[in-house]
């Protein structure tokens, strides 16, 4: 089946697209054609088309982490970390923390901190 976005075998009643960190690859030699991973350390969106739509993932930095605060207990919080909201999931993140030029290697342990009081206004 003809496919105007995506690809079908011979004979195939519906289209499909490659997944997100895929790419539709054609290998005229081989006479193949289907989905490949991205390379280590590089993305894409679903329905990517060749190679060159896996990007290098850039760095990760401060702007990676988000910081969220416990309810105040007994005058203490925890200060717990995790990715950024753009991210779905470790495994999906759009930066590097191996990156060499990464700031962030990883997420920091949750913590203890006294709580503060709000300023009236």
């Amino acid at each position: 089946m003809p496919c105007r976005l995506g690809h079908s075998a011979p004979g195939a009643d519906r289209c499909s697209i490659c997944e997100k960190n895929e790419f539709f690859h054609i290998d005229v030699e081989k006479e193949t054609f289907g989905c490949q991973a991205c390379a280590e350390g590089s993305h894409s969106q679903p329905g990517s088309v060749g190679k060159e739509s896996c990007i290098v993932k850039r760095p990760c930095d401060e702007a990676d982490i988000d910081t969220a605060y416990s309810q105040c207990e007994n005058g203490k919080q925890i200060v717990t970390y995790s990715w950024a909201s753009h991210h779905d999931g470790e495994d999906d993140l759009d930066c590097n923390p191996e990156h060499k030029d990464s700031k962030v290697k990883f997420l920091p342990k949750p913590s203890e901190i006294g709580c503060k009081e709000c300023t009236l206004g």
